[in-house]
Formats: C-alpha cells, sequence, structure tokens
C-alpha cells in the first residue's frame, strides 16, 4: 500500500496591532492563501498585508512576500511550532480598518479577542444572548 506523504499543520502565533491569537497554518499553503485566511483574524485585507516571520530561536524577522503569491508556497520559508507571524498594514490608516475588520470577525464567529494599542489592552466578547 502506498502511503501519501502529507503536510502537517504548524502552529504559529499571529500577531497584528489589533490582536494576536495562536493558529494552525500548513506550509503546502500560498503566500495568497495564508494572507486571505489572515483577513478574517486581523482584520487588514491581503493586498494590504505586510507578513515578517520571526522563528523562537531568532530576534531578526524575515519577510514572508513573493513575486507571484498565488504560487510561492509557505515551505519556501523555514516555519517551525511556534514562530511569529507579524501581519502589518502597508497603509497609515491600517490601524483604524483593522479594528473595525475583526470586531466583525468578533459578533461573525462569536469569538472572544483582545486589542492592544500604546496605552491600552481592551478584552472583547460576543454577545452572550446572540440567537444562532
Amino acid at each position: 500500500m502506498a502511503s501519501l506523504a502529507t503536510t502537517r499543520d504548524v502552529p504559529v502565533l499571529v500577531v497584528s496591532s489589533a490582536t494576536s491569537s495562536e493558529r494552525r497554518i500548513n506550509p503546502s499553503w500560498t503566500v495568497s492563501q495564508l494572507k486571505a485566511k489572515l483577513e478574517s483574524v486581523t482584520g487588514i485585507p491581503p493586498s494590504a498585508q505586510a507578513l515578517t516571520l520571526r522563528l523562537p530561536d531568532r530576534q531578526q524577522g524575515t519577510s514572508i512576500s513573493a513575486e507571484n503569491e498565488d504560487v510561492t508556497k509557505l515551505e519556501a520559508w523555514s516555519l517551525s511550532a511556534y514562530a511569529e507571524i507579524h501581519v502589518g498594514h502597508m497603509h497609515a490608516f491600517g490601524r483604524r480598518t483593522a479594528l473595525a475588520y475583526a470586531s466583525r470577525a468578533l459578533h461573525r464567529h462569536e469569538i472572544g479577542l483582545t486589542v492592544r494599542d500604546e496605552r491600552r489592552t481592551y478584552s472583547l466578547t460576543p454577545y452572550a444572548n446572540n440567537p444562532k
């Protein structure tokens, strides 16, 4: 019986100015697929995302970008368990937009969310009596 090798998901910490959370990503995804999935987490549209990978044993980050993000797979970078993917916004107006998207994701997915800025940390939770 032939076995098919599958790529295992890697747990990473996704960090943006609006939130941080642990996610599982698959190295076989393309950069475009990752960015599309991160939109619901960070609130930053894929076209405005700037991704930086920070490995647990290194201080310096590596940019996750490619000329053709629809084809380039994440396995091109050395993903390791509990690495950090920092999601920045390429545009100055990004923080408010990201917070608005994150707020919508909170209510849409009924998840808890922690939002940090320079001065405060906010914990948001979905409505307890939100009908399904």
